[in-house]
């Protein structure tokens, strides 16, 4: 018979003192195991589609999308030196999944076919190229 501010406050208590606690909320999250998300990226990396991607896993295109997007994104501030935990406050994800995907990071890189797909494809964003696609798209929506 707590309110359900009193719950949170309590869940986030429990949860600085590195215990765990499942809710509703994080069911879905648990679910999805991440050695799913690594076969995701494999697949990726290889040159599949998030169509093909979706079609062969059986999750939704959504989902394949926002997977290869947190690695993507959170790969590229770790390629960067960046700590697990300032990445966690950058990006606004959660520790656990920073450490997911950084899990996965590591995976391809500790795999020379999948390492060099990966390399090319971070390249990509690190490059002035990119950087000069970002800055033209900002100028051209500039008021």
């Amino acid at each position: 018979f707590l309110d359900r501010r009193t719950v949170v406050e309590y869940i986030k208590e429990l949860e600085s003192r590195g215990i765990k606690v499942i809710t509703r909320a994080k069911l879905p999250l648990l679910l999805t195991s991440s050695l799913n998300k690594q076969q995701i990226v494999k697949m990726f990396l290889q040159g599949f589609s998030e169509a093909e991607i979706s079609f062969s896993t059986g999750y939704s295109r959504n989902f394949v999308e926002m997977c290869i997007e947190e690695f993507l994104r959170i790969g590229l501030l770790y390629r960067q030196g960046i700590k697990p935990s300032s990445i966690a406050d950058l990006t606004g994800s959660s520790p656990e999944l920073v450490k997911e995907q950084v899990d996965i990071y590591n995976y391809v890189m500790g795999d020379d076919k999948l390492s060099q797909f990966a390399h090319k494809i971070f390249s990509f964003y690190e490059g002035p190229d990119f950087l000069g696609i970002l800055k033209a798209k900002e100028q051209f929506l500039l008021p």
